[in-house]
């Protein structure tokens, strides 16, 4: 008898420990996903997949739309090697991600050296249009930061050999109605907005090379 009970409570011990290490494996799990989508999504995007299951039905929204892209980039990084160009982006969208988080936009796109924002999705924003163009002024202070980074650390000697004395950006911003949401096939999903506006943003981006300016807004 004295035997049995002993192995009853071992068996009861080992089943409870093993019970507690999957639960706390998957917690862990959960952690690390959650963590994982906030890096690819941000956090509101991420909170939202979360609770809606992935499922984002497509909605009306009036929003900003930001576009930034660098000037002469293509001659920037053409003798780069492929480590010192994903590091020199990489500086620069981090600098960009600290003033678009500043003024609570979302990155909905990297695209080359172009990154898309929007202001008011998927989290409404009161004021967005303002905060957009604050946000344009303040990553256009960070770039200048970032100017006086490369120098010292020689860096901008892959422009400067080209005569480029420093990197310049374009900002093109347009607020109106778009309609944000999941788009994609069924099996690859992204968060984003399409709509006139949004083609309207891309255009004022583009129309500072014509005006000679930096930032353009509607």
């Amino acid at each position: 008898p004295h035997m049995l009970l002993i192995m009853n409570k071992w068996k009861s011990e080992k089943n409870s420990r093993l019970n507690f290490s999957k639960s706390v494996t998957i917690e862990e799990n959960r952690q690390l996903m959650h963590e994982t989508l906030k890096r690819y999504f941000g956090d509101t995007l991420s909170d939202k997949i979360i609770s809606q299951k992935g499922q984002l039905e497509g909605e009306n929204r009036w929003v900003t739309i930001l576009f930034a892209d660098l000037s002469t980039y293509s001659t920037i990084t053409e003798n780069m090697s492929p480590e010192v160009a994903v590091k020199f982006l990489n500086d620069y969208f981090t600098k960009m991600h600290d003033a678009i988080k500043e003024f609570e936009g979302h990155t909905l796109n990297y695209i080359g050296d172009s990154v898309m924002v929007v202001f008011g999705a998927p989290k409404k924003l009161k004021d967005h249009e303002n905060q957009a163009v604050m946000c344009a002024l303040k990553m256009r202070e960070k770039l200048i930061e970032l100017n006086q980074e490369w120098d010292n650390n020689d860096t901008s000697r892959y422009w400067k050999n080209h005569g480029i004395d420093s990197i310049k950006m374009r900002i093109g911003m347009h607020a109106g109605s778009v309609i944000a949401g999941n788009v994609g096939s069924d099996e690859m999903l992204q968060y984003s907005t399409i709509g006139d506006t949004v083609n309207a943003a891309a255009r004022l981006e583009s129309a500072n090379k014509d005006f000679k300016t930096e930032i353009s807004f509607s």
